[in-house]
């Protein structure tokens, strides 16, 4: 490479630098100006805040290339006319940790106090997400609160429409990795489940639930057994 072409791909590669750095700075006092956070909480400069309908508590943690976004979801055919449909409250001692998304795509996510979101967890909130307080949710997790209609063989299901029932997620529940909770499920209090599990139904407060879909494994209290 000649001296010019080198000066040239500097000159590029230093440009590209300060642009991202400008950015950051941008995404940075737009969080502290816009974002409602409580004290001693940190938000990292490489994290991405969307919206303004995001309260987070006290003591919080949100961690680099994680995401918390409110706007309208991208599929709405008019996406670019309405933002801030939807919200995200998040209560105090709660870590979101890295490239986590959180996505309430014009309906909500309600996350209690003391909780941990994992890296590479996804959230969507179209129905409604509510997560108690005390909750451990591993990495690689799913929690989709709708469904696509596919009642009709004649219409493209993209064209069908969603269905939204929402999820419930109670106290103290620790969901291991690659979980996938499906819209309609509620998650009694103290339930632990397997990695790579299923959720489509309700599960008994203190469960213990494993599988595709995610059946009773034993109970944590009172007579473990299973019938």
């Amino acid at each position: 490479m000649d001296k010019g072409r080198l000066l040239h791909s500097l000159d590029a590669s230093y440009l590209s630098m300060i642009k991202g750095k400008i950015l950051e700075l941008l995404n940075f006092l737009y969080v502290r100006l816009f974002t409602n956070a409580g004290s001693g909480t940190f938000i990292s400069i490489h994290a991405e805040l969307r919206g303004k309908n995001i309260r987070i508590g006290s003591k919080c943690k949100i961690l680099k290339n994680s995401k918390l976004d409110t706007s309208r979801n991208p599929s709405s055919p008019d996406f670019r006319k309405a933002t801030n449909t939807g919200m995200i409250l998040i209560g105090n001692k709660v870590v979101v940790k890295d490239y986590s998304l959180l996505l309430s795509y014009d309906g909500f996510i309600k996350i209690g106090d003391n909780c941990t979101v994992n890296p590479f967890t996804i959230i969507y909130g179209h129905g409604g997400v509510t997560i108690g307080d005390n909750v451990m949710i591993a990495a690689h997790c799913i929690i989709v609160s709708s469904n696509h209609v596919f009642n009709s063989v004649e219409i493209p299901i993209s064209k069908q429409g969603v269905l939204s029932e929402g999820i419930k997620i109670e106290d103290d529940v620790w969901i291991g990795s690659n979980v996938k909770i499906l819209d309609g499920s509620n998650i009694g209090k103290g339930c632990v489940i397997a990695a790579g599990s299923v959720v489509n139904k309700d599960l008994e407060p203190y469960g213990i639930y494993g599988g595709v879909p995610a059946k009773l494994i034993k109970m944590r209290v009172g007579n473990n057994s299973v019938d």
